[in-house]
């Protein structure tokens, strides 16, 4: 945990190498953080589902989050790199619909001074942990001094410390590493309909991990807030009422 990872590209190249050309044309830049170390989910003005990344209801957008229906030829989610809803995506998420399996993609960084169509940098399956649990997991590569080796994560449901310093509801999700760390936390906002939760990393676990991991993790909580909100549609069509939890 001394040892600073490399950069976002890097982060995976060493597992992945056929995702990668010969010669990258993105030049690798100085470590930093894809995300701030907590932040809201928003709703997207102008959109039914559209949501966006603000460290509150009140700053600037950071980044867009698109979604799309299972018959629109485009992936579930869209983790746009900007707040602008056209700009290359960090991340795709694409449900499955007779599925509890979805398939995420992490890209490239775009070289904004020379910009190219987005690549693949790496794809990861996020699935249920087993058949009767709600428990969330994905594998990917993380890096290490000596390369990368792969570790599983495991979004799971919590009422613990960590969730309620989010100051939502009382109940949410934890992210735990192998060996029972958590290392990031999402929960749902106590009212409101702008808001749609509130997740943070848990100190260390980025600069342990990467900037992959980083937008990894993002992405696979937006997959369950995607999953959620069509499961809630679905009662709502169906007649069946969703209960509220209280506040911690």
């Amino acid at each position: 945990m001394n040892t600073a990872p490399p950069s976002y590209e890097a982060a995976t190249s060493a597992a992945n190498p056929g995702a990668r050309d010969t010669k990258p044309a993105y030049t690798p830049q100085a470590q930093h953080h894809v995300f701030p170390p907590a932040f809201g989910f928003y709703h997207a003005s102008g959109s039914n589902s559209d949501m966006r990344i603000s460290l509150s209801a009140e700053s600037a957008p950071l980044f867009y989050i698109s979604t799309h229906s299972s018959f629109s030829g485009q992936p579930s989610i869209i983790l746009n790199s900007t707040p602008n809803p056209a700009s290359p995506p960090l991340a795709h998420a694409a449900l499955q619909t007779f599925s509890s399996v979805i398939d995420i993609t992490i890209f490239s960084p775009t070289n904004q001074a020379s910009p190219s169509p987005p690549r693949p940098l790496l794809t990861a399956t996020f699935q249920k942990s087993g058949v009767f649990t709600a428990a969330h997991t994905f594998t990917i590569p993380i890096p290490t001094s000596g390369g990368s080796q792969t570790q599983t994560f495991e979004w799971k449901s919590s009422s613990g410390p960590e969730v309620c310093a989010l100051q939502g509801r009382s109940h949410g999700v934890k992210l735990v590493a192998a060996g029972g760390a958590v290392v990031a936390v999402w929960a749902p906002p106590k009212s409101g309909n702008n808001k749609k939760g509130k997740m943070a990393f848990i100190d260390g676990a980025r600069e342990e991990f990467g900037a992959a991991w980083e937008v990894m993790v993002v992405a696979t909580v937006l997959a369950l807030m995607e999953r959620w909100r069509r499961n809630r549609k679905r009662r709502r069509n169906n007649g069946v009422g969703a209960g509220a939890g209280a506040g911690c």
